[in-house]
């Protein structure tokens, strides 16, 4: 179940458990600070519950990547994707994953979290919603291919799956 905290003084309330009221006056403005921290608590969460094989890649950053840098290639590259689980490798170039949901808003709240999560990272993969569906697809744009950050992105963006699907 995703929740939606805002922040009333020193404490964080759940907006699932409160009821809507009629409007009157100000609505708080939900800052990048809630929004962060919300993050770090479902990606804690959903960190948690990853196997020994995408521990390593959860748990790091994705670091700046500069135009030059070298692409995965060969038997590294099929490393990396053999970390991936439902992913599918394209060309060697980049990977793609559909996620299900059972309707619009959750693709919707699925792709706003990945969002939240890219601008942590500072990594942004390309993201299509579409009725019961959001597809991901991940590659280095400065390369022209893939880096060890899109892995690091395709395992935590599997993970908020998790959290969210649980």
């Amino acid at each position: 179940m995703i929740s939606t905290y805002v922040k009333s003084g020193n404490e964080m309330k759940d907006l699932t458990q409160k009821r809507c009221t009629p409007y009157r006056g100000r609505v708080p403005k939900i800052t990048d600070d809630v929004l962060s921290e919300h993050l770090d608590r479902l990606l804690t969460f959903a960190y948690a519950e990853t196997g020994d094989d995408m521990e390593n890649l959860t748990k790091k950053q994705c670091t700046p990547c500069r135009g030059g840098a070298p692409k995965l290639t060969g038997d590294t590259l099929r490393e990396y994707f053999n970390q991936l689980q439902g992913w599918e490798l394209v060309e060697d170039h980049h990977v793609t994953k559909k996620y299900k949901f059972e309707n619009f808003k959750r693709a919707l709240v699925f792709a706003d979290l990945v969002g939240d999560l890219a601008e942590r990272e500072n990594h942004h993969p390309s993201i299509c919603i579409s009725w019961g569906e959001a597809r991901i697809e991940l590659f280095t744009h400065k390369i022209g291919g893939l880096h060890e950050n899109d892995f690091i992105m395709a395992s935590k963006i599997d993970a908020t799956y998790r959290d969210i699907s649980g």
